[in-house]
Formats: C-alpha cells, structure tokens, sequence
C-alpha cells in the first residue's frame, strides 16, 4: 500500500521541473517559479519550531517533571504508580494550557518550555488523574 502511495505522490509532484503540469503551462510556470520559494519559508517556519538537536527535543525538562510528580504525590498522599498524565504540546504562539481530560493537558511550546508554568500546567494533569482514579 505504501509502495502505491509512494508512486501517487512521484507521479504527481516531481519538482524541479513539473513535467507532470506539461499539459498546463501556464500552472507549471507558476509553480516553478513558487516552488523554491514556498519550500524556503515552510523550512524557515518549521525550524522555528523544531528542537535544534535531539538533545533539545525533550521540550518538558525531565527535572520539571520530577518535581511535579514529588509534589503531587505530597500533595494528594498518591504514589508515583498512581499517577498518569499526557502534555500535547502544540507549536502555537503564545505561553498557555488548558486542561483537556482526566490527566492530559494541551499546551503551547513556549508553556511547556518555561519550567513555572510546566510545572503548574502538569500540577493540574497528575491531580486531575489522581482525583479520577480515587472516585
């Protein structure tokens, strides 16, 4: 199925040249000469927000994360077993989070990157969990 799919895509977007537009020149025109530059602003704007490095793609700094966990275990009397949690962390603008269910949060990648509000944001996660599993 992939190999198909893959053939799909070769048959249809071949840049540079875009034989496959032959039958329409004034289109393959156009995207010939939009193509480099289309390519170069969606690389500029995903490396925004791309981790430079492996190392940098733990955007939740384990440390945060630890914190929380030892604080909410304090806080509520629960175990580190007993406690579960998921951040979706969203390349949007701005530093928010919002509480999406029992135990996960969506956040922005400025909030997940700022150790207070992580903090604050997975708080929230592991005690809304922790509540869900004691009823």
């Amino acid at each position: 199925m992939l190999a198909a799919l893959a053939a799909t895509v070769e048959a249809v977007y071949d840049p540079p040249e875009w034989v496959s537009l032959s039958e329409l020149p004034e289109l393959r025109m156009a995207v010939r000469a939009l193509d480099r530059p289309a390519h170069d602003y969606t690389q500029k704007i995903q490396m925004r927000w791309r981790p430079p490095s492996p190392e940098a793609s733990r955007i939740l700094e384990h440390k945060v994360l630890r914190r929380t966990v030892k604080d909410v275990c304090a806080a509520t009397g629960a175990s580190q077993g007993q406690l579960d949690g998921r951040a979706v962390v969203l390349a949007v603008d701005g530093s928010w989070w919002r509480l999406a269910g029992p135990g996960e949060i969506l956040c922005s990648l400025d909030a997940a990157r700022d150790p207070v509000v992580a903090h604050e944001a997975l708080t929230a996660a592991f005690t809304s969990y922790v509540r869900r599993a004691g009823s």
